[in-house]
């Protein structure tokens, strides 16, 4: 049998694979011993009363082998001729926004500032070069990276 249920797990606790299943399968109202295998589907942080608890949901296998699923495929359209919707920002949750609108019908104009995009990944790949530098090393970075400690090139 395959179940899904949500637990809530203390930070000391989250890494504990044998406190997760001992969790799970109080949760269920089976033995510890039944659980064949387990997948968390959503992870969220809850800070609202006193100390942090991370609440999962999880998926699990119950005297049956696990077997993978496949991931559900996109429901992404063509939307050349959709109408627009103006997303700021092109980091994480502005191409997320961006996806969303295109599952929706709409066509999404992605605007971000700073550099073209070749440049900014020349950027890149100078910082994650000078990430790997010993510590205390100059490091050359670009004019709108984030790190304020870096020097900048000369150029």
């Amino acid at each position: 049998m395959i179940a899904e249920t949500e637990i809530r797990l203390t930070p000391e606790a989250y890494d504990d694979a044998t406190e997760r299943t001992t969790r799970l399968a109080h949760r269920l109202g089976v033995a510890a011993s039944a659980i064949t295998h387990h997948v968390v589907v959503r992870r969220s942080l809850d800070a609202r009363k006193g100390t942090p608890v991370w609440v999962l949901r999880v998926r699990v296998w119950i005297d049956e082998p696990s077997r993978a699923e496949p991931a559900p495929p996109l429901a992404l359209r063509d939307v050349r001729g959709a109408p627009p919707a103006v997303v700021v920002g092109a980091g994480p949750a502005g191409l997320f926004a961006a996806l969303t609108l295109i599952e929706r019908g709409l066509r999404p104009i992605v605007l971000e500032r700073g550099m073209d995009v070749r440049a900014h990944r020349h950027a890149i790949a100078r910082i994650t070069r000078a990430a790997a530098r010993p510590s205390g090393a100059p490091s050359a970075t670009c004019s709108t990276c984030w790190c304020a400690t870096a020097r900048r090139p000369t150029s």
